[in-house]
């Protein structure tokens, strides 16, 4: 019997994957170590609003978003999660601010991981 993978190692994955696919694309690179550090500051819907306003930016909050998916199975793109999201109780908002937070770490791990 296989051993269950924990949150980090199935969000791990999952990055590794999105960022690998994303090739060496030094703007997305660029903005992937600095997004969990907006979310952090600015909170959850302030960044994804930044990143949604340029496309090229925006690669990074999908690439956020599949991560969150290898967890709960529920797939959306950017512009739905943000949907989802916005309006939803504090208490749920911080929840998914706190997975969101650590999907854009694993991106930005993946990131300086595949830089070198």
């Amino acid at each position: 019997m296989p051993t269950p993978q924990t949150y980090d190692q199935k969000m791990a994955a999952a990055a590794f994957s999105a960022v690998k696919a994303r090739g060496k694309n030094d703007e997305y690179r660029s903005f992937a170590k600095s997004f969990p550090g907006l979310i952090h500051t600015c909170g959850l819907m302030q960044a994804a609003a930044f990143a949604l306003a340029d496309d090229k930016k925006k690669s990074v909050l999908e690439d956020t978003v599949k991560v969150l998916a290898a967890l709960t199975g529920e797939h959306f793109d950017a512009e739905q999660y943000v949907a989802k999201w916005r309006g939803a109780d504090v208490l749920k908002y911080m929840r998914e601010s706190r997975f969101a937070l650590r999907a854009a770490s694993w991106i930005k791990r993946q990131a300086d991981a595949l830089d070198s």
